[in-house]
């Protein structure tokens, strides 16, 4: 499983649209067979397209609610592939 580059700053910004551009190249080896791609980054953002303290306090790095976000936005998918979803 591939996931898409995690946001980075506390604000949409340049470097967060190179980080997009870089995983959507990623993507495209994802064959939907043996190779997955997930972006997951609307889950770690507000409606806004922030990113909270409460969430990566370095704005870089998970924290544990982070990690917790995470591990339940990726769930159905490793279930689906580990065949019980």
């Amino acid at each position: 499983m591939i996931l898409a580059i995690f946001p980075r700053g506390p604000e949409p910004s340049e470097q967060r649209e190179k980080n997009q551009k870089a995983s959507l190249l990623a993507s495209k080896i994802a064959d939907g067979k043996m190779i997955h791609y997930l972006d997951i980054n609307a889950k770690f953002l507000t409606d806004d397209g922030f990113l909270t303290k409460k969430i990566m306090p370095d704005y870089l790095h998970p924290n544990e609610a982070g990690y917790k976000i995470w591990a339940e936005a990726i769930e159905p998918k490793v279930a689906e592939l580990m065949g019980s979803g």
